[in-house]
């Protein structure tokens, strides 16, 4: 490539990266929201600042912990933009309704104060608060009682309390911490090590769900191509959902899915006195849609005539 294509090359890059960046009034704009909510919180009315002497509540520390950490957050963006620290934003002080300019390092101080004064607790409290995944998943496994639906959510929701864990650990939690879990202590290294067996042995469990449920579908998709194989992967690959043919008879084979020229749902509520159905049909030439999805509902029990 020669020498003018690169320079032409990274000078669209610099101008689609332009294009993208906010303006630094946007982002100032974002701070000082944030900004008044931070001092606000943190002043009594005769503007002292109060962080450690109105920690007693749990809920205000990680009240106080998310606002530190949403106004860093967006101090982060500001600075980053090029914004010096020097630069002000507009505090209105609710303890007389006067204005104050405070310097964005000022405020970044601040900010690290609630975090020092409020993050331990908070931290701790996320940890524990991970650690429920082992009383929550550790007897169901045991006693081999997992579903497909809850082998699916146990392996995200390990994960996700593998991340709240490290998160907490990586922010100052330490491996010897003693964390509450359901009447039993357990060190944050004993939780983090339970975590993992327990998501490791749930995700194997939801691998074999998967393979088992591909492997049912496969003589479906096999048999199936074109407009019918799209609607069958985005509506009835589950096997609860029955799919009707011509004058309501149930598909059941691969070979009757191909050969249907109807493919209807059908549902009921229940809920009424009367009951009442829907139904919702698609018309195919071979593997192509001609028609649908035509609607159509009543009460009582749905007529063979209303399949078609």
């Amino acid at each position: 490539m020669s020498r003018k294509l690169v320079f032409i090359f990274v000078l669209v890059i610099f101008s689609c990266l332009a294009v993208k960046a906010q303006p630094q009034s946007l982002l100032i704009g974002k701070l000082t929201t944030v900004a008044n909510d931070v001092y606000n919180f943190t002043h009594n009315l005769s503007d002292e600042e109060y962080i450690v002497s109105d920690l007693s509540s749990e809920e205000r520390k990680k009240q106080l912990f998310d606002l530190a950490k949403n106004c860093f957050s967006e101090i982060q963006k500001v600075l980053a933009a090029g914004v010096p620290e020097t630069k002000t934003v507009a505090i209105k002080k609710e303890s007389d309704d006067s204005t104050y300019q405070m310097p964005i390092s000022q405020l970044k101080a601040l900010c690290n104060r609630v975090l020092a004064a409020t993050g331990g607790s908070v931290w701790k409290a996320n940890a524990e608060e991970a650690a429920q995944f082992i009383s929550v998943w550790q007897k169901p496994l045991e006693e081999g009682k997992v579903d497909k639906v809850q082998a699916r959510i146990a392996t995200e929701t390990g994960k996700q309390a593998l991340t709240k864990l490290d998160e907490a650990h990586k922010n100052g939690l330490a491996d010897t911490e003693e964390l509450s879990v359901f009447g039993q202590t357990l060190t944050v290294a004993d939780v983090r090590e339970q975590i993992v067996y327990i998501q490791a042995e749930l995700s194997k469990i939801n691998d074999q769900f998967i393979a088992a449920e591909e492997a049912r579908l496969a003589p479906f998709r096999s048999a199936l191509s074109g407009d019918k194989l799209s609607l069958f992967n985005s509506r009835f690959t589950d096997e609860t959902v029955g799919v009707y043919g011509a004058g309501g008879h149930l598909l059941k084979t691969p070979a009757e899915y191909a050969r249907s020229s109807v493919w209807c749902e059908w549902s009921v509520d229940n809920s009424k006195i009367v009951k009442s159905w829907n139904i919702a049909c698609w018309q195919f030439k071979g593997m192509t849609k001609i028609g649908g999805p035509v609607t159509r509902s009543g009460f009582g029990t749905p007529p063979a005539s209303a399949f078609h």
